[in-house]
């Protein structure tokens, strides 16, 4: 699913609005079997609302999954993707003070 949103947004310059559309249109299609469909639900909201990257949101829900208690990278902006995720989950909204704490405490 990362794939193509990726492409459609890099190379096609879509709008997040029409890829969410796109990638529900594949998680409702029948006769594909999508990987993780609960993690791309999970993604979309914040994708459409916050302005993080659908990769970077795919990648929190890995490291959430996986019961991460600490996610790096050089790339500031996913790991800021990654705590607003799992703020999310936590309240169910956007949590701006957990945005400054990389240990996603619970």
């Amino acid at each position: 699913m990362v794939e193509p949103a990726l492409e459609l947004e890099r190379f096609y310059r879509v709008d997040c609005d029409e890829i969410a559309e796109a990638l529900e249109g594949l998680l409702a299609a029948d006769e594909l079997e999508i990987k993780r469909p609960d993690d791309v639900g999970l993604a979309l909201e914040p994708y459409l609302n916050d302005g993080f990257g659908f990769a970077d949101l795919m990648i929190a829900t890995a490291a959430r999954r996986a019961e991460a208690v600490e996610l790096m990278a050089f790339d500031k902006k996913a790991v800021s993707s990654a705590t607003a995720l799992f703020c999310l989950e936590r309240e169910n909204r956007y949590c701006s003070s957990c945005a400054n704490n990389p240990l996603f405490e619970y």
